[in-house]
């Protein structure tokens, strides 16, 4: 009786060890089980963040394309003209702070008049501009569709070419057109843009300070311009 119940009492301490090895290893499994998966969950939201920055990154700038025509007139050292202008312009704009940037390339059409001394011409004249500006832009986000952006800024400018027709005169101003309004200067500019969606529209007004040379004397001649013009186009 004795040895059968040293039997039964290790029968049943070796029964419960073994279960208790078999609990610990269910709930070992279990607790890798877990970090496995809480592994997984952070490697996907990791993922996940990567991707939504790199969606942020590209959200915070986008180009612009822009059709610009208008009216402008220029004055100074005598002479006077006006007429219409065209321009294309290429813009940068970052959404995260104000700064924009702009190139533009375009004509201007114009009826020109010089009078001073006995120097006195009319001509048709046509002017194909660079320009670059650096802009301050304020968005003001009214909705989803609309934002409207006020916008202030300075840039350079260069006349790649000027010709001529139609020159009438005295003699000697015939050939002031070689090269004349061929030049450089600076610019001011302010106006204000709205966006709906993809496309922009908007209405801007300049002014430059400019210097050309006077072929016919072999000198520079200066020039203030203003222009007055629309804009439309999109944002990509």
């Amino acid at each position: 009786m004795k040895k059968s119940a040293s039997l039964i009492i290790v029968l049943s301490f070796f029964m419960i060890l073994t279960s208790t090895l078999n609990a610990q290893e269910i709930i070992q499994v279990l607790e890798d089980r877990d970090t496995m998966i809480k592994t997984s969950e952070i490697g996907n939201t990791d993922l996940q963040n990567d991707n939504l920055s790199k969606k942020d990154v590209e959200k915070k700038q986008y180009s612009y394309l822009l059709l610009s025509p208008g009216y402008y007139n220029i004055f100074g050292d005598g002479k006077y003209a006006h007429g219409g202008a065209g321009y294309l312009t290429y813009g940068f704009q970052s959404i995260t702070n104000p700064l924009a940037m702009e190139i533009d390339f375009g004509v201007r059409i114009s009826n020109r008049e010089y009078d001073e001394i006995d120097h006195h011409f009319n001509d048709h004249f046509t002017n194909i501009d660079l320009r670059y500006k650096a802009l301050l832009s304020f968005q003001i986000k009214l909705n989803e569709s609309w934002t409207i952006i006020p916008k202030i800024g300075v840039g350079v400018f260069t006349t790649l070419a000027g010709l001529s027709s139609d020159v009438t005169g005295t003699k000697i101003n015939e050939n002031i057109n070689l090269g004349y309004e061929i030049g450089v200067g600076v610019l001011a500019t302010v106006g204000v843009r709205a966006i709906y969606k993809k496309f922009i529209f908007g209405v801007s007004g300049e002014i430059d300070f400019g210097l050309a040379p006077f072929d016919a004397v072999g000198a520079f001649i200066y020039s203030t311009s203003f222009r007055l013009l629309a804009e439309v186009g999109v944002k990509f």
